[in-house]
């Protein structure tokens, strides 16, 4: 996994730099004469693929959530938000909204309020609806939009969203099915050399579910 990001410094009185950070870290800079006018409309943007869509200029593989801000981003901010991870989807406004544990510093520069109030839009893999990808930034946040913020997916893209361990022994109806699975692993077994096996030393099946449960209760507890 790769986190790319690319500043664009206005300057007034000289020319204009471009920033391009990988991982959190200045791999590359220069200046830009090239002028930005933000008055300009555009009536098209495309995300991993020229205008064009030909096989050469499209990006294959996974792309994670796409963030533009309508502010330059400062290193530490940068810095901070990889350490975000992969996973990150969210809009920066609470700092409980992440389970991966954090320095003090980085809470402080990623949740001050001035990431989330200047995310001009924002798209991610979990916002979808069929091929259309929702555009996901604060709802009080100016839009830059003049018609639809959502977008289309190319052909033959796909939204690929993988679920915490949580989520998915919810969706098989909790910890509570495994109970018989676990409850089978002190039974005895013969194979064909009639050699008995004991996978767990339990004395009888009501102390082997009292610790079950315990160790169940535990678990759910971490999660």
């Amino acid at each position: 996994w790769y986190m790319i990001s690319i500043v664009h410094i206005y300057n007034r009185w000289r020319n204009s730099e471009i920033r391009c950070y990988v991982n959190g870290q200045l791999v590359s800079y220069g200046d830009m004469a090239w002028h930005v006018n933000t008055n300009d409309s555009y009536d098209k943007c495309f995300l991993g693929s020229s205008e064009t869509a030909d096989a050469n200029r499209v990006f294959c593989g996974q792309l994670g959530a796409v963030y533009v801000f309508s502010e330059a981003l400062n290193p530490a901010q940068i810095f901070a938000i990889h350490q975000l991870g992969p996973g990150y989807k969210s809009t920066f406004k609470f700092k409980s909204e992440s389970d991966i544990h954090l320095a003090e510093h980085h809470k402080q520069v990623l949740y001050d309020g001035k990431l989330a109030s200047s995310i001009a839009f924002t798209y991610n893999a979990k916002a979808t609806d069929a091929q259309l990808c929702l555009e996901s930034s604060p709802k009080e946040n100016a839009s830059i939009f003049v018609h639809s913020p959502h977008a289309l997916m190319l052909q033959d893209v796909k939204a690929i969203v993988t679920h915490s361990i949580h989520s998915a022994i919810h969706s098989i109806g909790g910890i509570q099915v495994l109970f018989p699975l676990f409850a089978q692993l002190d039974n005895r077994q013969l194979n064909d050399s009639q050699v008995e096996t004991t996978v767990w030393g339990v004395g009888n099946r009501q102390e082997w579910r009292e610790i079950l449960y315990g160790s169940t209760q535990n678990f759910a507890s971490l999660l």
